[in-house]
């Protein structure tokens, strides 16, 4: 009888024979020691299926990995409602990272690019 892959993973063809067979879909990287499907994460994801190690995950959009391998939304961004990290656009600025939004800058003052 056949046997399933394991939870986020699918074989590429059919006949296959072997757990070794079954690619992790695309957000999920494989431990290959255990052959289960790891999730890379909030705000991250793999370029395709098939992927074997936690390095194959990154960040979605303007995120980047901080310190701790989470992905977060940089200073001089904002996190908006749709949750995507988004530039500050000109004449405004944020000083902390996640922020939900960006603050206009005083009268006479503006920022000297896009990302401030």
């Amino acid at each position: 009888s056949c046997t399933q892959c394991p939870v986020n993973s699918n074989t590429t063809v059919i006949g296959s024979a072997s757990v070794s067979d079954c690619q992790c879909n695309v957000g999920y990287y494989m431990d290959l020691a255990q052959y289960v499907c790891i999730s890379c994460g909030p705000k991250q994801t793999t370029s395709s299926t098939g992927s074997t190690s936690s390095s194959s995950c990154y960040c979605l959009g303007n995120y980047y990995r901080d310190a701790n391998g989470y992905c977060t939304c940089p200073a001089g961004n904002y996190i908006d409602s749709n949750n995507d990290c988004k530039t500050c656009p000109y004449n405004s600025y944020s000083t902390s990272i996640n922020s939900s939004s960006c603050v206009q800058c005083q009268p006479g003052f503006r920022t000297s690019s896009k990302t401030s």
